[in-house]
């Protein structure tokens, strides 16, 4: 249900969802809207109590959404010269032209180019089909390389866990999730724009969750076990994203 609270004249409205929940939960979504949920016992007076409080939180909230929506880069168009990353690295985009019925396709030197061979009509929406078709290529690689890697490192301490079935995705508010019940690792597809240490790391993390499944203390020690500088590359990988 919405509800509009008034805080020094100024008018706030959230959607307060009801649930199964211990504590009252507040969320500032990217669109600045906020969310709220408690439990059906809480008496609806003291969520707008509670939302007065979280005003100074909702405002810097705001704040961050709106200066990185400006320092956002505008979406790429696909033409040649313009710049991207890939695993880390500045790579630009050249186009290449590719004449007749020969099926259009994408090849990065490893170096500083992303090569598209496009045929002259083909239109933004034709490229960014190339691209995705590219990350996903890419991520297949990647991903399964680093679940190797770590499944290993596992096993060399008699660690038990599962071979997962890794797969990708585009994910709004997570880097990885892991569903212990199929074996599943999930991994957000725009890490790969980033260094791979970032990679490691969320790996590292989500195999950690076949062990305990919370964010418990044993979890993150088991983390720094593996990881010992992994706060830092947590910071860095958020900071890498601040603007992206």
């Amino acid at each position: 249900m919405k509800r509009t609270i008034t805080y020094n004249g100024d008018k706030i409205e959230y959607e307060l969802t009801v649930k199964a929940v211990k504590n009252i939960n507040l969320r500032v979504k990217r669109d600045g809207s906020v969310q709220v949920s408690a439990s059906w016992r809480t008496p609806v007076s003291q969520v707008d109590a509670f939302v007065i409080e979280q005003v100074p939180f909702i405002t810097r909230a705001r704040l961050g959404y709106a200066k990185a929506a400006e320092n956002r880069p505008e979406p790429l168009q696909y033409v040649t010269g313009e710049e991207m990353t890939i695993l880390g690295t500045p790579v630009q985009i050249q186009l290449e032209p590719l004449q007749g019925r020969k099926r259009q396709y994408a090849v990065y030197d490893g170096k500083e180019t992303l090569y598209l061979y496009v045929k002259p009509e083909a239109s933004r929406d034709d490229k960014q089909k190339l691209l995705n078709t590219f990350w996903k290529h890419l991520g297949s690689r990647v991903f399964s390389h680093w679940s190797q890697v770590v499944y290993e490192r596992f096993h060399q301490r008699d660690i038990d866990v599962p071979v997962p079935i890794i797969k990708q995705q585009i994910m709004k508010s997570r880097w990885g999730s892991c569903t212990l019940s199929k074996r599943i690792i999930k991994m957000n597809q725009r890490l790969l724009e980033a260094p791979q240490s970032y990679i490691e790391y969320i790996m590292v993390h989500e195999y950690c969750h076949f062990i305990h499944l919370d964010h418990s203390p044993n979890f993150h020690n088991l983390v720094e076990s593996f990881l010992p500088d992994w706060k830092q590359r947590k910071h860095d990988l958020n900071e890498y994203f601040r603007y992206k």
